[in-house]
């Protein structure tokens, strides 16, 4: 399997979305995957866990309400379809932690992506096997979608 260029279901890891919130550097494929989940051009996966890892603050800093408010609408906008970790979730997690020596919440995630039949898996952290295919999951950094363009294509 090759990486798709223009997934109709896409999985975002929680350092992935964390990241565009931020606006942090090599942030804006995800940025530009966000805003074609939100046109309904691109359906998005998502676990329940990151109801609760993606936030507008915690971990010792105040939440900026506006931004969690945001956040909050996107996870229940009409284009993400949220993964409960259930039995099958938690089987298949427990599975590619062992195999992957993944943490706890980055096996949860893979397997909620595999489960939720995303095409590919966008995540910062480097724990996660990437530029390879999970059980029909496409796993790498956040790239743009489209293939390349006009813009990207290096002469000879």
């Amino acid at each position: 399997m090759a990486r798709p260029e223009s997934p109709k279901v896409a999985y975002l890891d929680s350092s992935a979305f964390i990241a565009a919130i931020k606006g942090e550097s090599g942030s804006e494929p995800i940025q530009a995957l966000l805003a074609e989940v939100e046109k309904g051009r691109i359906t998005l996966i998502a676990s329940t866990a990151s109801l609760v890892e993606v936030r507008g603050g915690g971990h010792g800093s105040p939440v900026d309400s506006v931004v969690d408010k945001r956040i909050r609408a996107m996870f229940e906008g009409p284009s993400v379809i949220l993964i409960e970790l259930d039995r099958a979730v938690g089987f298949k997690a427990r599975e590619f932690a062992q195999s992957f020596r993944l943490s706890t919440w980055d096996a949860v995630h893979l397997a909620s992506a595999v489960v939720g039949g995303a095409e590919v898996l966008m995540a910062i952290d480097e724990d996660f096997p990437m530029d390879t295919e999970v059980e029909g999951v496409w796993v790498s950094r956040p790239y743009p979608l489209g293939g390349p363009s006009l813009f990207n294509i290096t002469s000879p």
